[in-house]
């Protein structure tokens, strides 16, 4: 049989806590908070569930923080180059309209060319592979 282990109060759990928030950036575990209070993790759990949920949010919550302030770094950082990648984007759209508009205008010009001149091209025979 285990023996019996004297329970910390709330307050004791508060201040630990507390305690172990301005230590870590992100934040206590409940292992920390258990060992700081003397308790093993399976013992918090089952004598404290609330403030262990409590602890387990809040470092989850700090977490998602984080990354969300990684995210909107890196996407700052990378507005730039997606700025000037639509740009180009854009600029290759009119050159290409600009290629087959000029593709049409010289197909009409030399059939209106070989009209003015009398010259009529043969048709061409398809290759051989």
């Amino acid at each position: 049989m285990t023996r019996r282990v004297a329970l910390p109060s709330e307050a004791t759990i508060r201040a630990a806590v507390l305690e172990l928030s301005q230590e870590s950036v992100k934040g206590p575990t409940v292992s920390s908070v258990a060992m700081k209070v003397g308790l093993t993790n399976p013992t918090f759990w089952r004598h404290f569930p609330e403030a262990a949920r409590d602890i387990v949010s809040e470092r989850r919550h700090r977490e998602g923080a984080e990354e969300a302030a990684a995210n909107d770094r890196s996407t700052n950082k990378d507005a730039p180059a997606r700025d000037e990648a639509a740009a180009l984007r854009s600029q290759l759209e009119v050159a290409v309209a600009h290629i087959q508009r000029l593709s049409i205008e010289n197909a009409e010009l030399r059939n209106a060319l070989n009209d003015a001149s009398k010259i009529h091209p043969l048709p061409r025979r398809p290759r051989r592979s």
